[in-house]
């Protein structure tokens, strides 16, 4: 049990970080609350978005409030008119492909002087023969939103080693590309 003097050192050490919270803490200025309305809520003045950015913005008033994460958007989807609900669960698509490739890259950085047959040994070791949470749609929106396919890009570069298993194959043609 905490003794008087305790409570009261805490509290008072409280009252010092409100105190310096309300010093730091951001305010908006009604000009900047109206420019960000503007451009974050509805697009800008030229609205390259054609009016999808106001529509998320009144599918994440109507959606439930909670901590930003691929099932609070995914369920975002549902409160989404039709064209933007689409683009939601495209990028849920991609991102489904790209958090792991991402975390992959990450983890090949650390290992500069691994063998190949180390390196897959240990990724299969912790994901398995595939990465299952990968989405069947992930290689076709990646495809369609690929800046580079002008340049060659190719779908195989998300599919290939997941559909016969193969890690080790998959990342040495991937390597060696």
């Amino acid at each position: 049990m905490a003794s008087r003097r305790t409570v009261i050192a805490t509290r008072q050490a409280n009252q010092r970080l409100r105190a310096v919270a309300s010093i730091l803490k951001p305010g908006f200025s009604t000009e900047e609350v109206g420019f960000y309305r503007k451009h974050l809520v509805e697009g800008g003045l030229d609205d390259p978005t054609g009016g999808r950015q106001k529509r998320l913005a009144s599918a994440m008033r109507r959606a439930r409030r909670e901590p930003l994460s691929p099932v609070w958007v995914s369920s975002l989807a549902t409160h989404a008119a039709d064209d933007v609900a689409q683009r939601i669960r495209d990028i849920l698509a991609a991102e489904s492909a790209l958090v792991p490739a991402s975390s992959l890259y990450g983890y090949l950085l650390t290992r500069r002087a691994a063998r190949l047959d180390e390196i897959s040994g240990d990724v299969t070791s912790t994901w398995g023969p595939a990465v299952s949470s990968v989405s069947d749609r992930a290689a076709d929106v990646l495809e369609a939103h690929n800046p580079l396919k002008e340049c060659g890009a190719r779908k195989g570069l998300v599919e290939g080693g997941e559909q016969d298993g193969d890690m080790q194959e998959h990342i040495g043609a991937r390597l060696a590309a």
